[in-house]
């Protein structure tokens, strides 16, 4: 791969977006490989600070206002010495439903070390209270269990279609599609227009994308009325309840507290039975640290990480949901501090 490199002369530009959109926004720019949305407040203003702070954390590494030079200099790539030290590409987004009830955004990201990786990420929030929800938020227990089964019917019947004309010579290389969308966790998902789409990127090769196979299928409101609870009826329009009074359950969300007397961000997020991974934004150093753990029984334990990814500190704490309390211990030093957090 030929890597173009960013003269030091581009600008960095604010372009507002014009058009239908709930929450006002605009694009900032770097070149032509780095777009970032940048929200701005409505009536909500709450609400938009959390989807910025969510959205800048996650992605950036850096929040709107402590940069030095621009947004994306925590992930961008850099060289040294005339090699490629890693890190972001490129990275590109599309709002894709931005209306009183959902914002879905999807990033097409590439980051590259020795080798490139390409990636797409969706995230779905909800416009009323700034929560980022995941798909199970939607659904009752027992209606996301008989959607996934009959998702990846579906999924796997249209795929199958799209199979039609394809050279014979790369079937194979699709074989293990099948099985995949029986075990995809559906988090590569986007509302618009009253229908839910299901992204299969992450079960295909690069090869396969390529060559231009569709990994989006579609589900209309009446294939997934069924199975909704009442905070999915709310998105999708089907009872009278506000969004705003629905809270999601589930992981990655946004808290807010203090170590000490130091303000602190954390965006925690459950992966792979009960192990946690986590970015700690220290509000007036403008750093941001991962934090590595778990939850058992309520109890979360983490280990904070420095550049060099050594430990610098510890977390124990009692998790509910909503609050965080416990304690944060210098590694260094022994030293603890008293850690509080609320999800914003």
């Amino acid at each position: 791969m030929k890597f173009i490199l960013i003269s030091s002369l581009c600008l960095f530009l604010h372009l507002p977006i014009l058009g239908q959109n709930y929450i006002p926004y605009y694009n900032e720019y770097s070149g032509e490989d780095f777009q970032f949305p940048i929200f701005r407040g409505t009536s909500n203003k709450y609400a938009v600070e959390k989807i910025n702070q969510l959205l800048q954390i996650s992605k950036l590494e850096i929040l709107k206002g402590y940069e030095e030079n621009n947004i994306f200099e925590r992930v961008s790539y850099k060289e040294e010495d005339g090699n490629l030290i890693g890190g972001m590409m490129n990275i590109k987004f599309e709002v894709l439903s931005n209306t009183d009830k959902t914002l879905s955004i999807k990033f097409d990201l590439c980051v590259c070390g020795a080798s490139c990786s390409y990636w797409i990420n969706y995230f779905n929030f909800n416009t009323g209270n700034g929560d980022l929800f995941q798909l199970s938020d939607l659904f009752s227990d027992e209606g996301y269990k008989q959607f996934s089964e009959y998702a990846a019917k579906k999924r796997t019947n249209v795929f199958r279609k799209n199979l039609v004309g394809v050279d014979s010579l790369f079937i194979a290389n699709y074989i293990a599609i099948y099985g995949c969308y029986d075990d995809i966790n559906f988090a590569d998902f986007y509302i618009q227009n009253n229908s839910l789409f299901l992204d299969g990127n992450d079960c295909f090769t690069l090869n396969s994308i390529l060559e231009n196979i569709n990994t989006v299928c579609e589900f209309q409101i009446n294939e997934i009325e069924p199975y909704l609870n009442a905070y999915g009826k709310s998105v999708f329009g089907l009872n009278q309840d506000s969004v705003a009074k629905h809270q999601s359950k589930s992981l990655p969300q946004l808290f807010n507290g203090f170590i000490g007397k130091k303000q602190i961000l954390l965006v925690i997020n459950e992966y792979d039975n009960n192990n946690i991974v986590a970015y700690c934004f220290y509000a007036k150093e403008g750093k941001k640290t991962d934090l590595l753990g778990q939850v058992n029984e309520g109890i979360l334990t983490l280990e904070e990480k420095d550049t060099n990814f050594q430990t610098i500190g510890a977390i124990k704490a009692t998790y509910e949901g909503t609050t965080i309390n416990g304690t944060w211990t210098d590694k260094k030093t022994g030293k603890s501090y008293k850690l509080w957090l609320t999800r914003k």
